[in-house]
Protein backbone atom coordinates (compact mmCIF):
# COMPACT_ATOMS: atom_id res chain seq x y z
CA UNK A 1 0.00 0.00 0.00
CA UNK A 2 1.52 3.23 -0.97
CA UNK A 3 0.78 6.28 1.29
CA UNK A 4 1.69 9.92 -0.22
CA UNK A 5 -0.16 12.71 -2.26
CA UNK A 6 -0.96 11.75 -5.60
CA UNK A 7 0.25 13.47 -8.20
CA UNK A 8 -2.93 15.82 -9.32
CA UNK A 9 -3.00 17.31 -5.76
CA UNK A 10 0.88 18.11 -5.50
CA UNK A 11 0.30 19.93 -8.77
CA UNK A 12 -2.68 22.35 -7.72
CA UNK A 13 -0.70 22.29 -3.99
CA UNK A 14 2.91 23.74 -6.25
CA UNK A 15 0.26 26.40 -8.50
CA UNK A 16 -1.12 27.60 -5.08
CA UNK A 17 2.12 27.99 -3.68
CA UNK A 18 3.83 29.74 -6.08
CA UNK A 19 0.77 31.87 -6.72
CA UNK A 20 0.81 32.91 -2.94
CA UNK A 21 4.75 33.85 -3.17
CA UNK A 22 4.14 36.12 -6.43
CA UNK A 23 1.67 37.48 -4.79
CA UNK A 24 3.51 38.70 -1.54
CA UNK A 25 6.64 39.28 -3.72
CA UNK A 26 4.69 41.78 -5.41
CA UNK A 27 3.51 43.34 -2.46
CA UNK A 28 6.69 43.55 -0.32
CA UNK A 29 8.59 45.08 -3.73
CA UNK A 30 5.47 47.79 -4.01
CA UNK A 31 6.23 48.63 -0.55
CA UNK A 32 9.53 49.68 -1.72
CA UNK A 33 9.17 51.51 -5.17
CA UNK A 34 7.25 54.54 -5.14
CA UNK A 35 3.61 54.63 -6.56
CA UNK A 36 1.77 57.64 -8.08
CA UNK A 37 -0.59 59.12 -5.84
CA UNK A 38 -4.22 58.32 -7.89
CA UNK A 39 -6.96 60.33 -6.54
CA UNK A 40 -10.23 60.96 -8.00
CA UNK A 41 -11.48 64.52 -8.37
CA UNK A 42 -14.97 64.87 -6.45
CA UNK A 43 -14.55 68.30 -8.17
CA UNK A 44 -15.83 68.83 -11.73
CA UNK A 45 -17.00 70.98 -14.27
CA UNK A 46 -17.95 71.71 -17.87
CA UNK A 47 -18.39 74.82 -19.92
CA UNK A 48 -21.42 74.79 -22.14
CA UNK A 49 -20.80 78.53 -23.69
CA UNK A 50 -20.63 82.16 -23.66
CA UNK A 51 -22.69 84.89 -22.91
CA UNK A 52 -23.66 87.08 -25.84
CA UNK A 53 -20.83 89.95 -24.88
CA UNK A 54 -17.96 87.15 -24.10
CA UNK A 55 -17.51 88.36 -20.22
CA UNK A 56 -19.08 85.35 -18.88
CA UNK A 57 -18.80 81.45 -19.44
CA UNK A 58 -22.00 79.19 -18.61
CA UNK A 59 -20.29 76.80 -16.08
CA UNK A 60 -22.23 73.29 -15.02
CA UNK A 61 -21.30 71.41 -12.11
CA UNK A 62 -20.60 68.02 -12.65
CA UNK A 63 -19.08 66.94 -9.85
CA UNK A 64 -19.76 65.81 -6.03
CA UNK A 65 -18.80 68.85 -4.32
CA UNK A 66 -19.47 72.65 -4.63
CA UNK A 67 -17.38 75.32 -6.67
CA UNK A 68 -15.62 77.69 -5.70
CA UNK A 69 -12.18 79.54 -5.58
CA UNK A 70 -10.28 80.62 -9.20
CA UNK A 71 -9.31 79.14 -12.03
CA UNK A 72 -6.97 80.08 -14.39
CA UNK A 73 -7.55 80.46 -18.18
CA UNK A 74 -4.88 79.25 -20.68
CA UNK A 75 -5.16 79.12 -24.73
CA UNK A 76 -5.35 75.95 -26.18
CA UNK A 77 -1.29 76.28 -26.94
CA UNK A 78 -0.87 76.47 -23.26
CA UNK A 79 -0.05 79.98 -22.91
CA UNK A 80 -1.34 81.86 -20.42
CA UNK A 81 -4.07 84.00 -20.92
CA UNK A 82 -3.80 85.99 -17.66
CA UNK A 83 -7.44 85.49 -16.85
CA UNK A 84 -9.39 83.78 -14.57
CA UNK A 85 -12.61 82.42 -13.90
CA UNK A 86 -14.21 82.67 -10.23
CA UNK A 87 -16.29 79.85 -9.04
CA UNK A 88 -18.48 80.76 -6.06
CA UNK A 89 -20.66 78.29 -4.00
CA UNK A 90 -21.67 76.49 -7.48
CA UNK A 91 -23.97 73.46 -6.08
CA UNK A 92 -23.66 70.11 -7.32
CA UNK A 93 -25.99 70.01 -10.42
CA UNK A 94 -26.35 73.73 -10.86
CA UNK A 95 -25.46 75.79 -13.59
CA UNK A 96 -24.39 79.96 -14.03
CA UNK A 97 -22.66 82.57 -15.87
CA UNK A 98 -19.23 82.90 -13.94
CA UNK A 99 -17.58 86.40 -15.09
CA UNK A 100 -14.12 86.37 -16.74
CA UNK A 101 -11.76 88.67 -14.75
CA UNK A 102 -7.96 89.33 -14.97
CA UNK A 103 -5.37 89.87 -12.30
CA UNK A 104 -6.82 92.79 -10.74
CA UNK A 105 -10.28 91.85 -10.89
CA UNK A 106 -11.77 94.09 -13.93
CA UNK A 107 -13.79 92.28 -15.91
CA UNK A 108 -12.82 91.37 -19.55
CA UNK A 109 -13.96 89.57 -22.21
CA UNK A 110 -13.09 86.04 -24.35
CA UNK A 111 -12.54 86.28 -27.98
CA UNK A 112 -14.93 84.54 -30.15
CA UNK A 113 -13.98 81.30 -31.75
CA UNK A 114 -10.44 80.89 -29.80
CA UNK A 115 -10.11 77.95 -27.33
CA UNK A 116 -9.31 77.93 -24.13
CA UNK A 117 -8.54 75.56 -21.48
CA UNK A 118 -8.65 75.34 -17.67
CA UNK A 119 -6.00 73.56 -16.08
CA UNK A 120 -5.97 72.64 -12.44
CA UNK A 121 -4.70 70.47 -10.11
CA UNK A 122 -8.02 70.62 -8.00
CA UNK A 123 -10.12 70.49 -11.08
CA UNK A 124 -9.89 68.16 -14.13
CA UNK A 125 -8.55 69.40 -17.68
CA UNK A 126 -11.86 71.24 -19.22
CA UNK A 127 -11.40 72.85 -22.68
CA UNK A 128 -13.93 75.24 -24.46
CA UNK A 129 -14.11 77.49 -27.82
CA UNK A 130 -16.62 80.55 -27.46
Amino acid sequence: MKKGVSPVVAVVLLIAIAVIAAVGVWYWIGAYTSKPNVQTSQKSFTVSGCSTDYSKVLVYNNGGETLSGNVTLYYANGTSTGLHLTLSSLGVGDSAYVGVYNASGASKTLTSGTTYQVVSDEYPFIEFTC
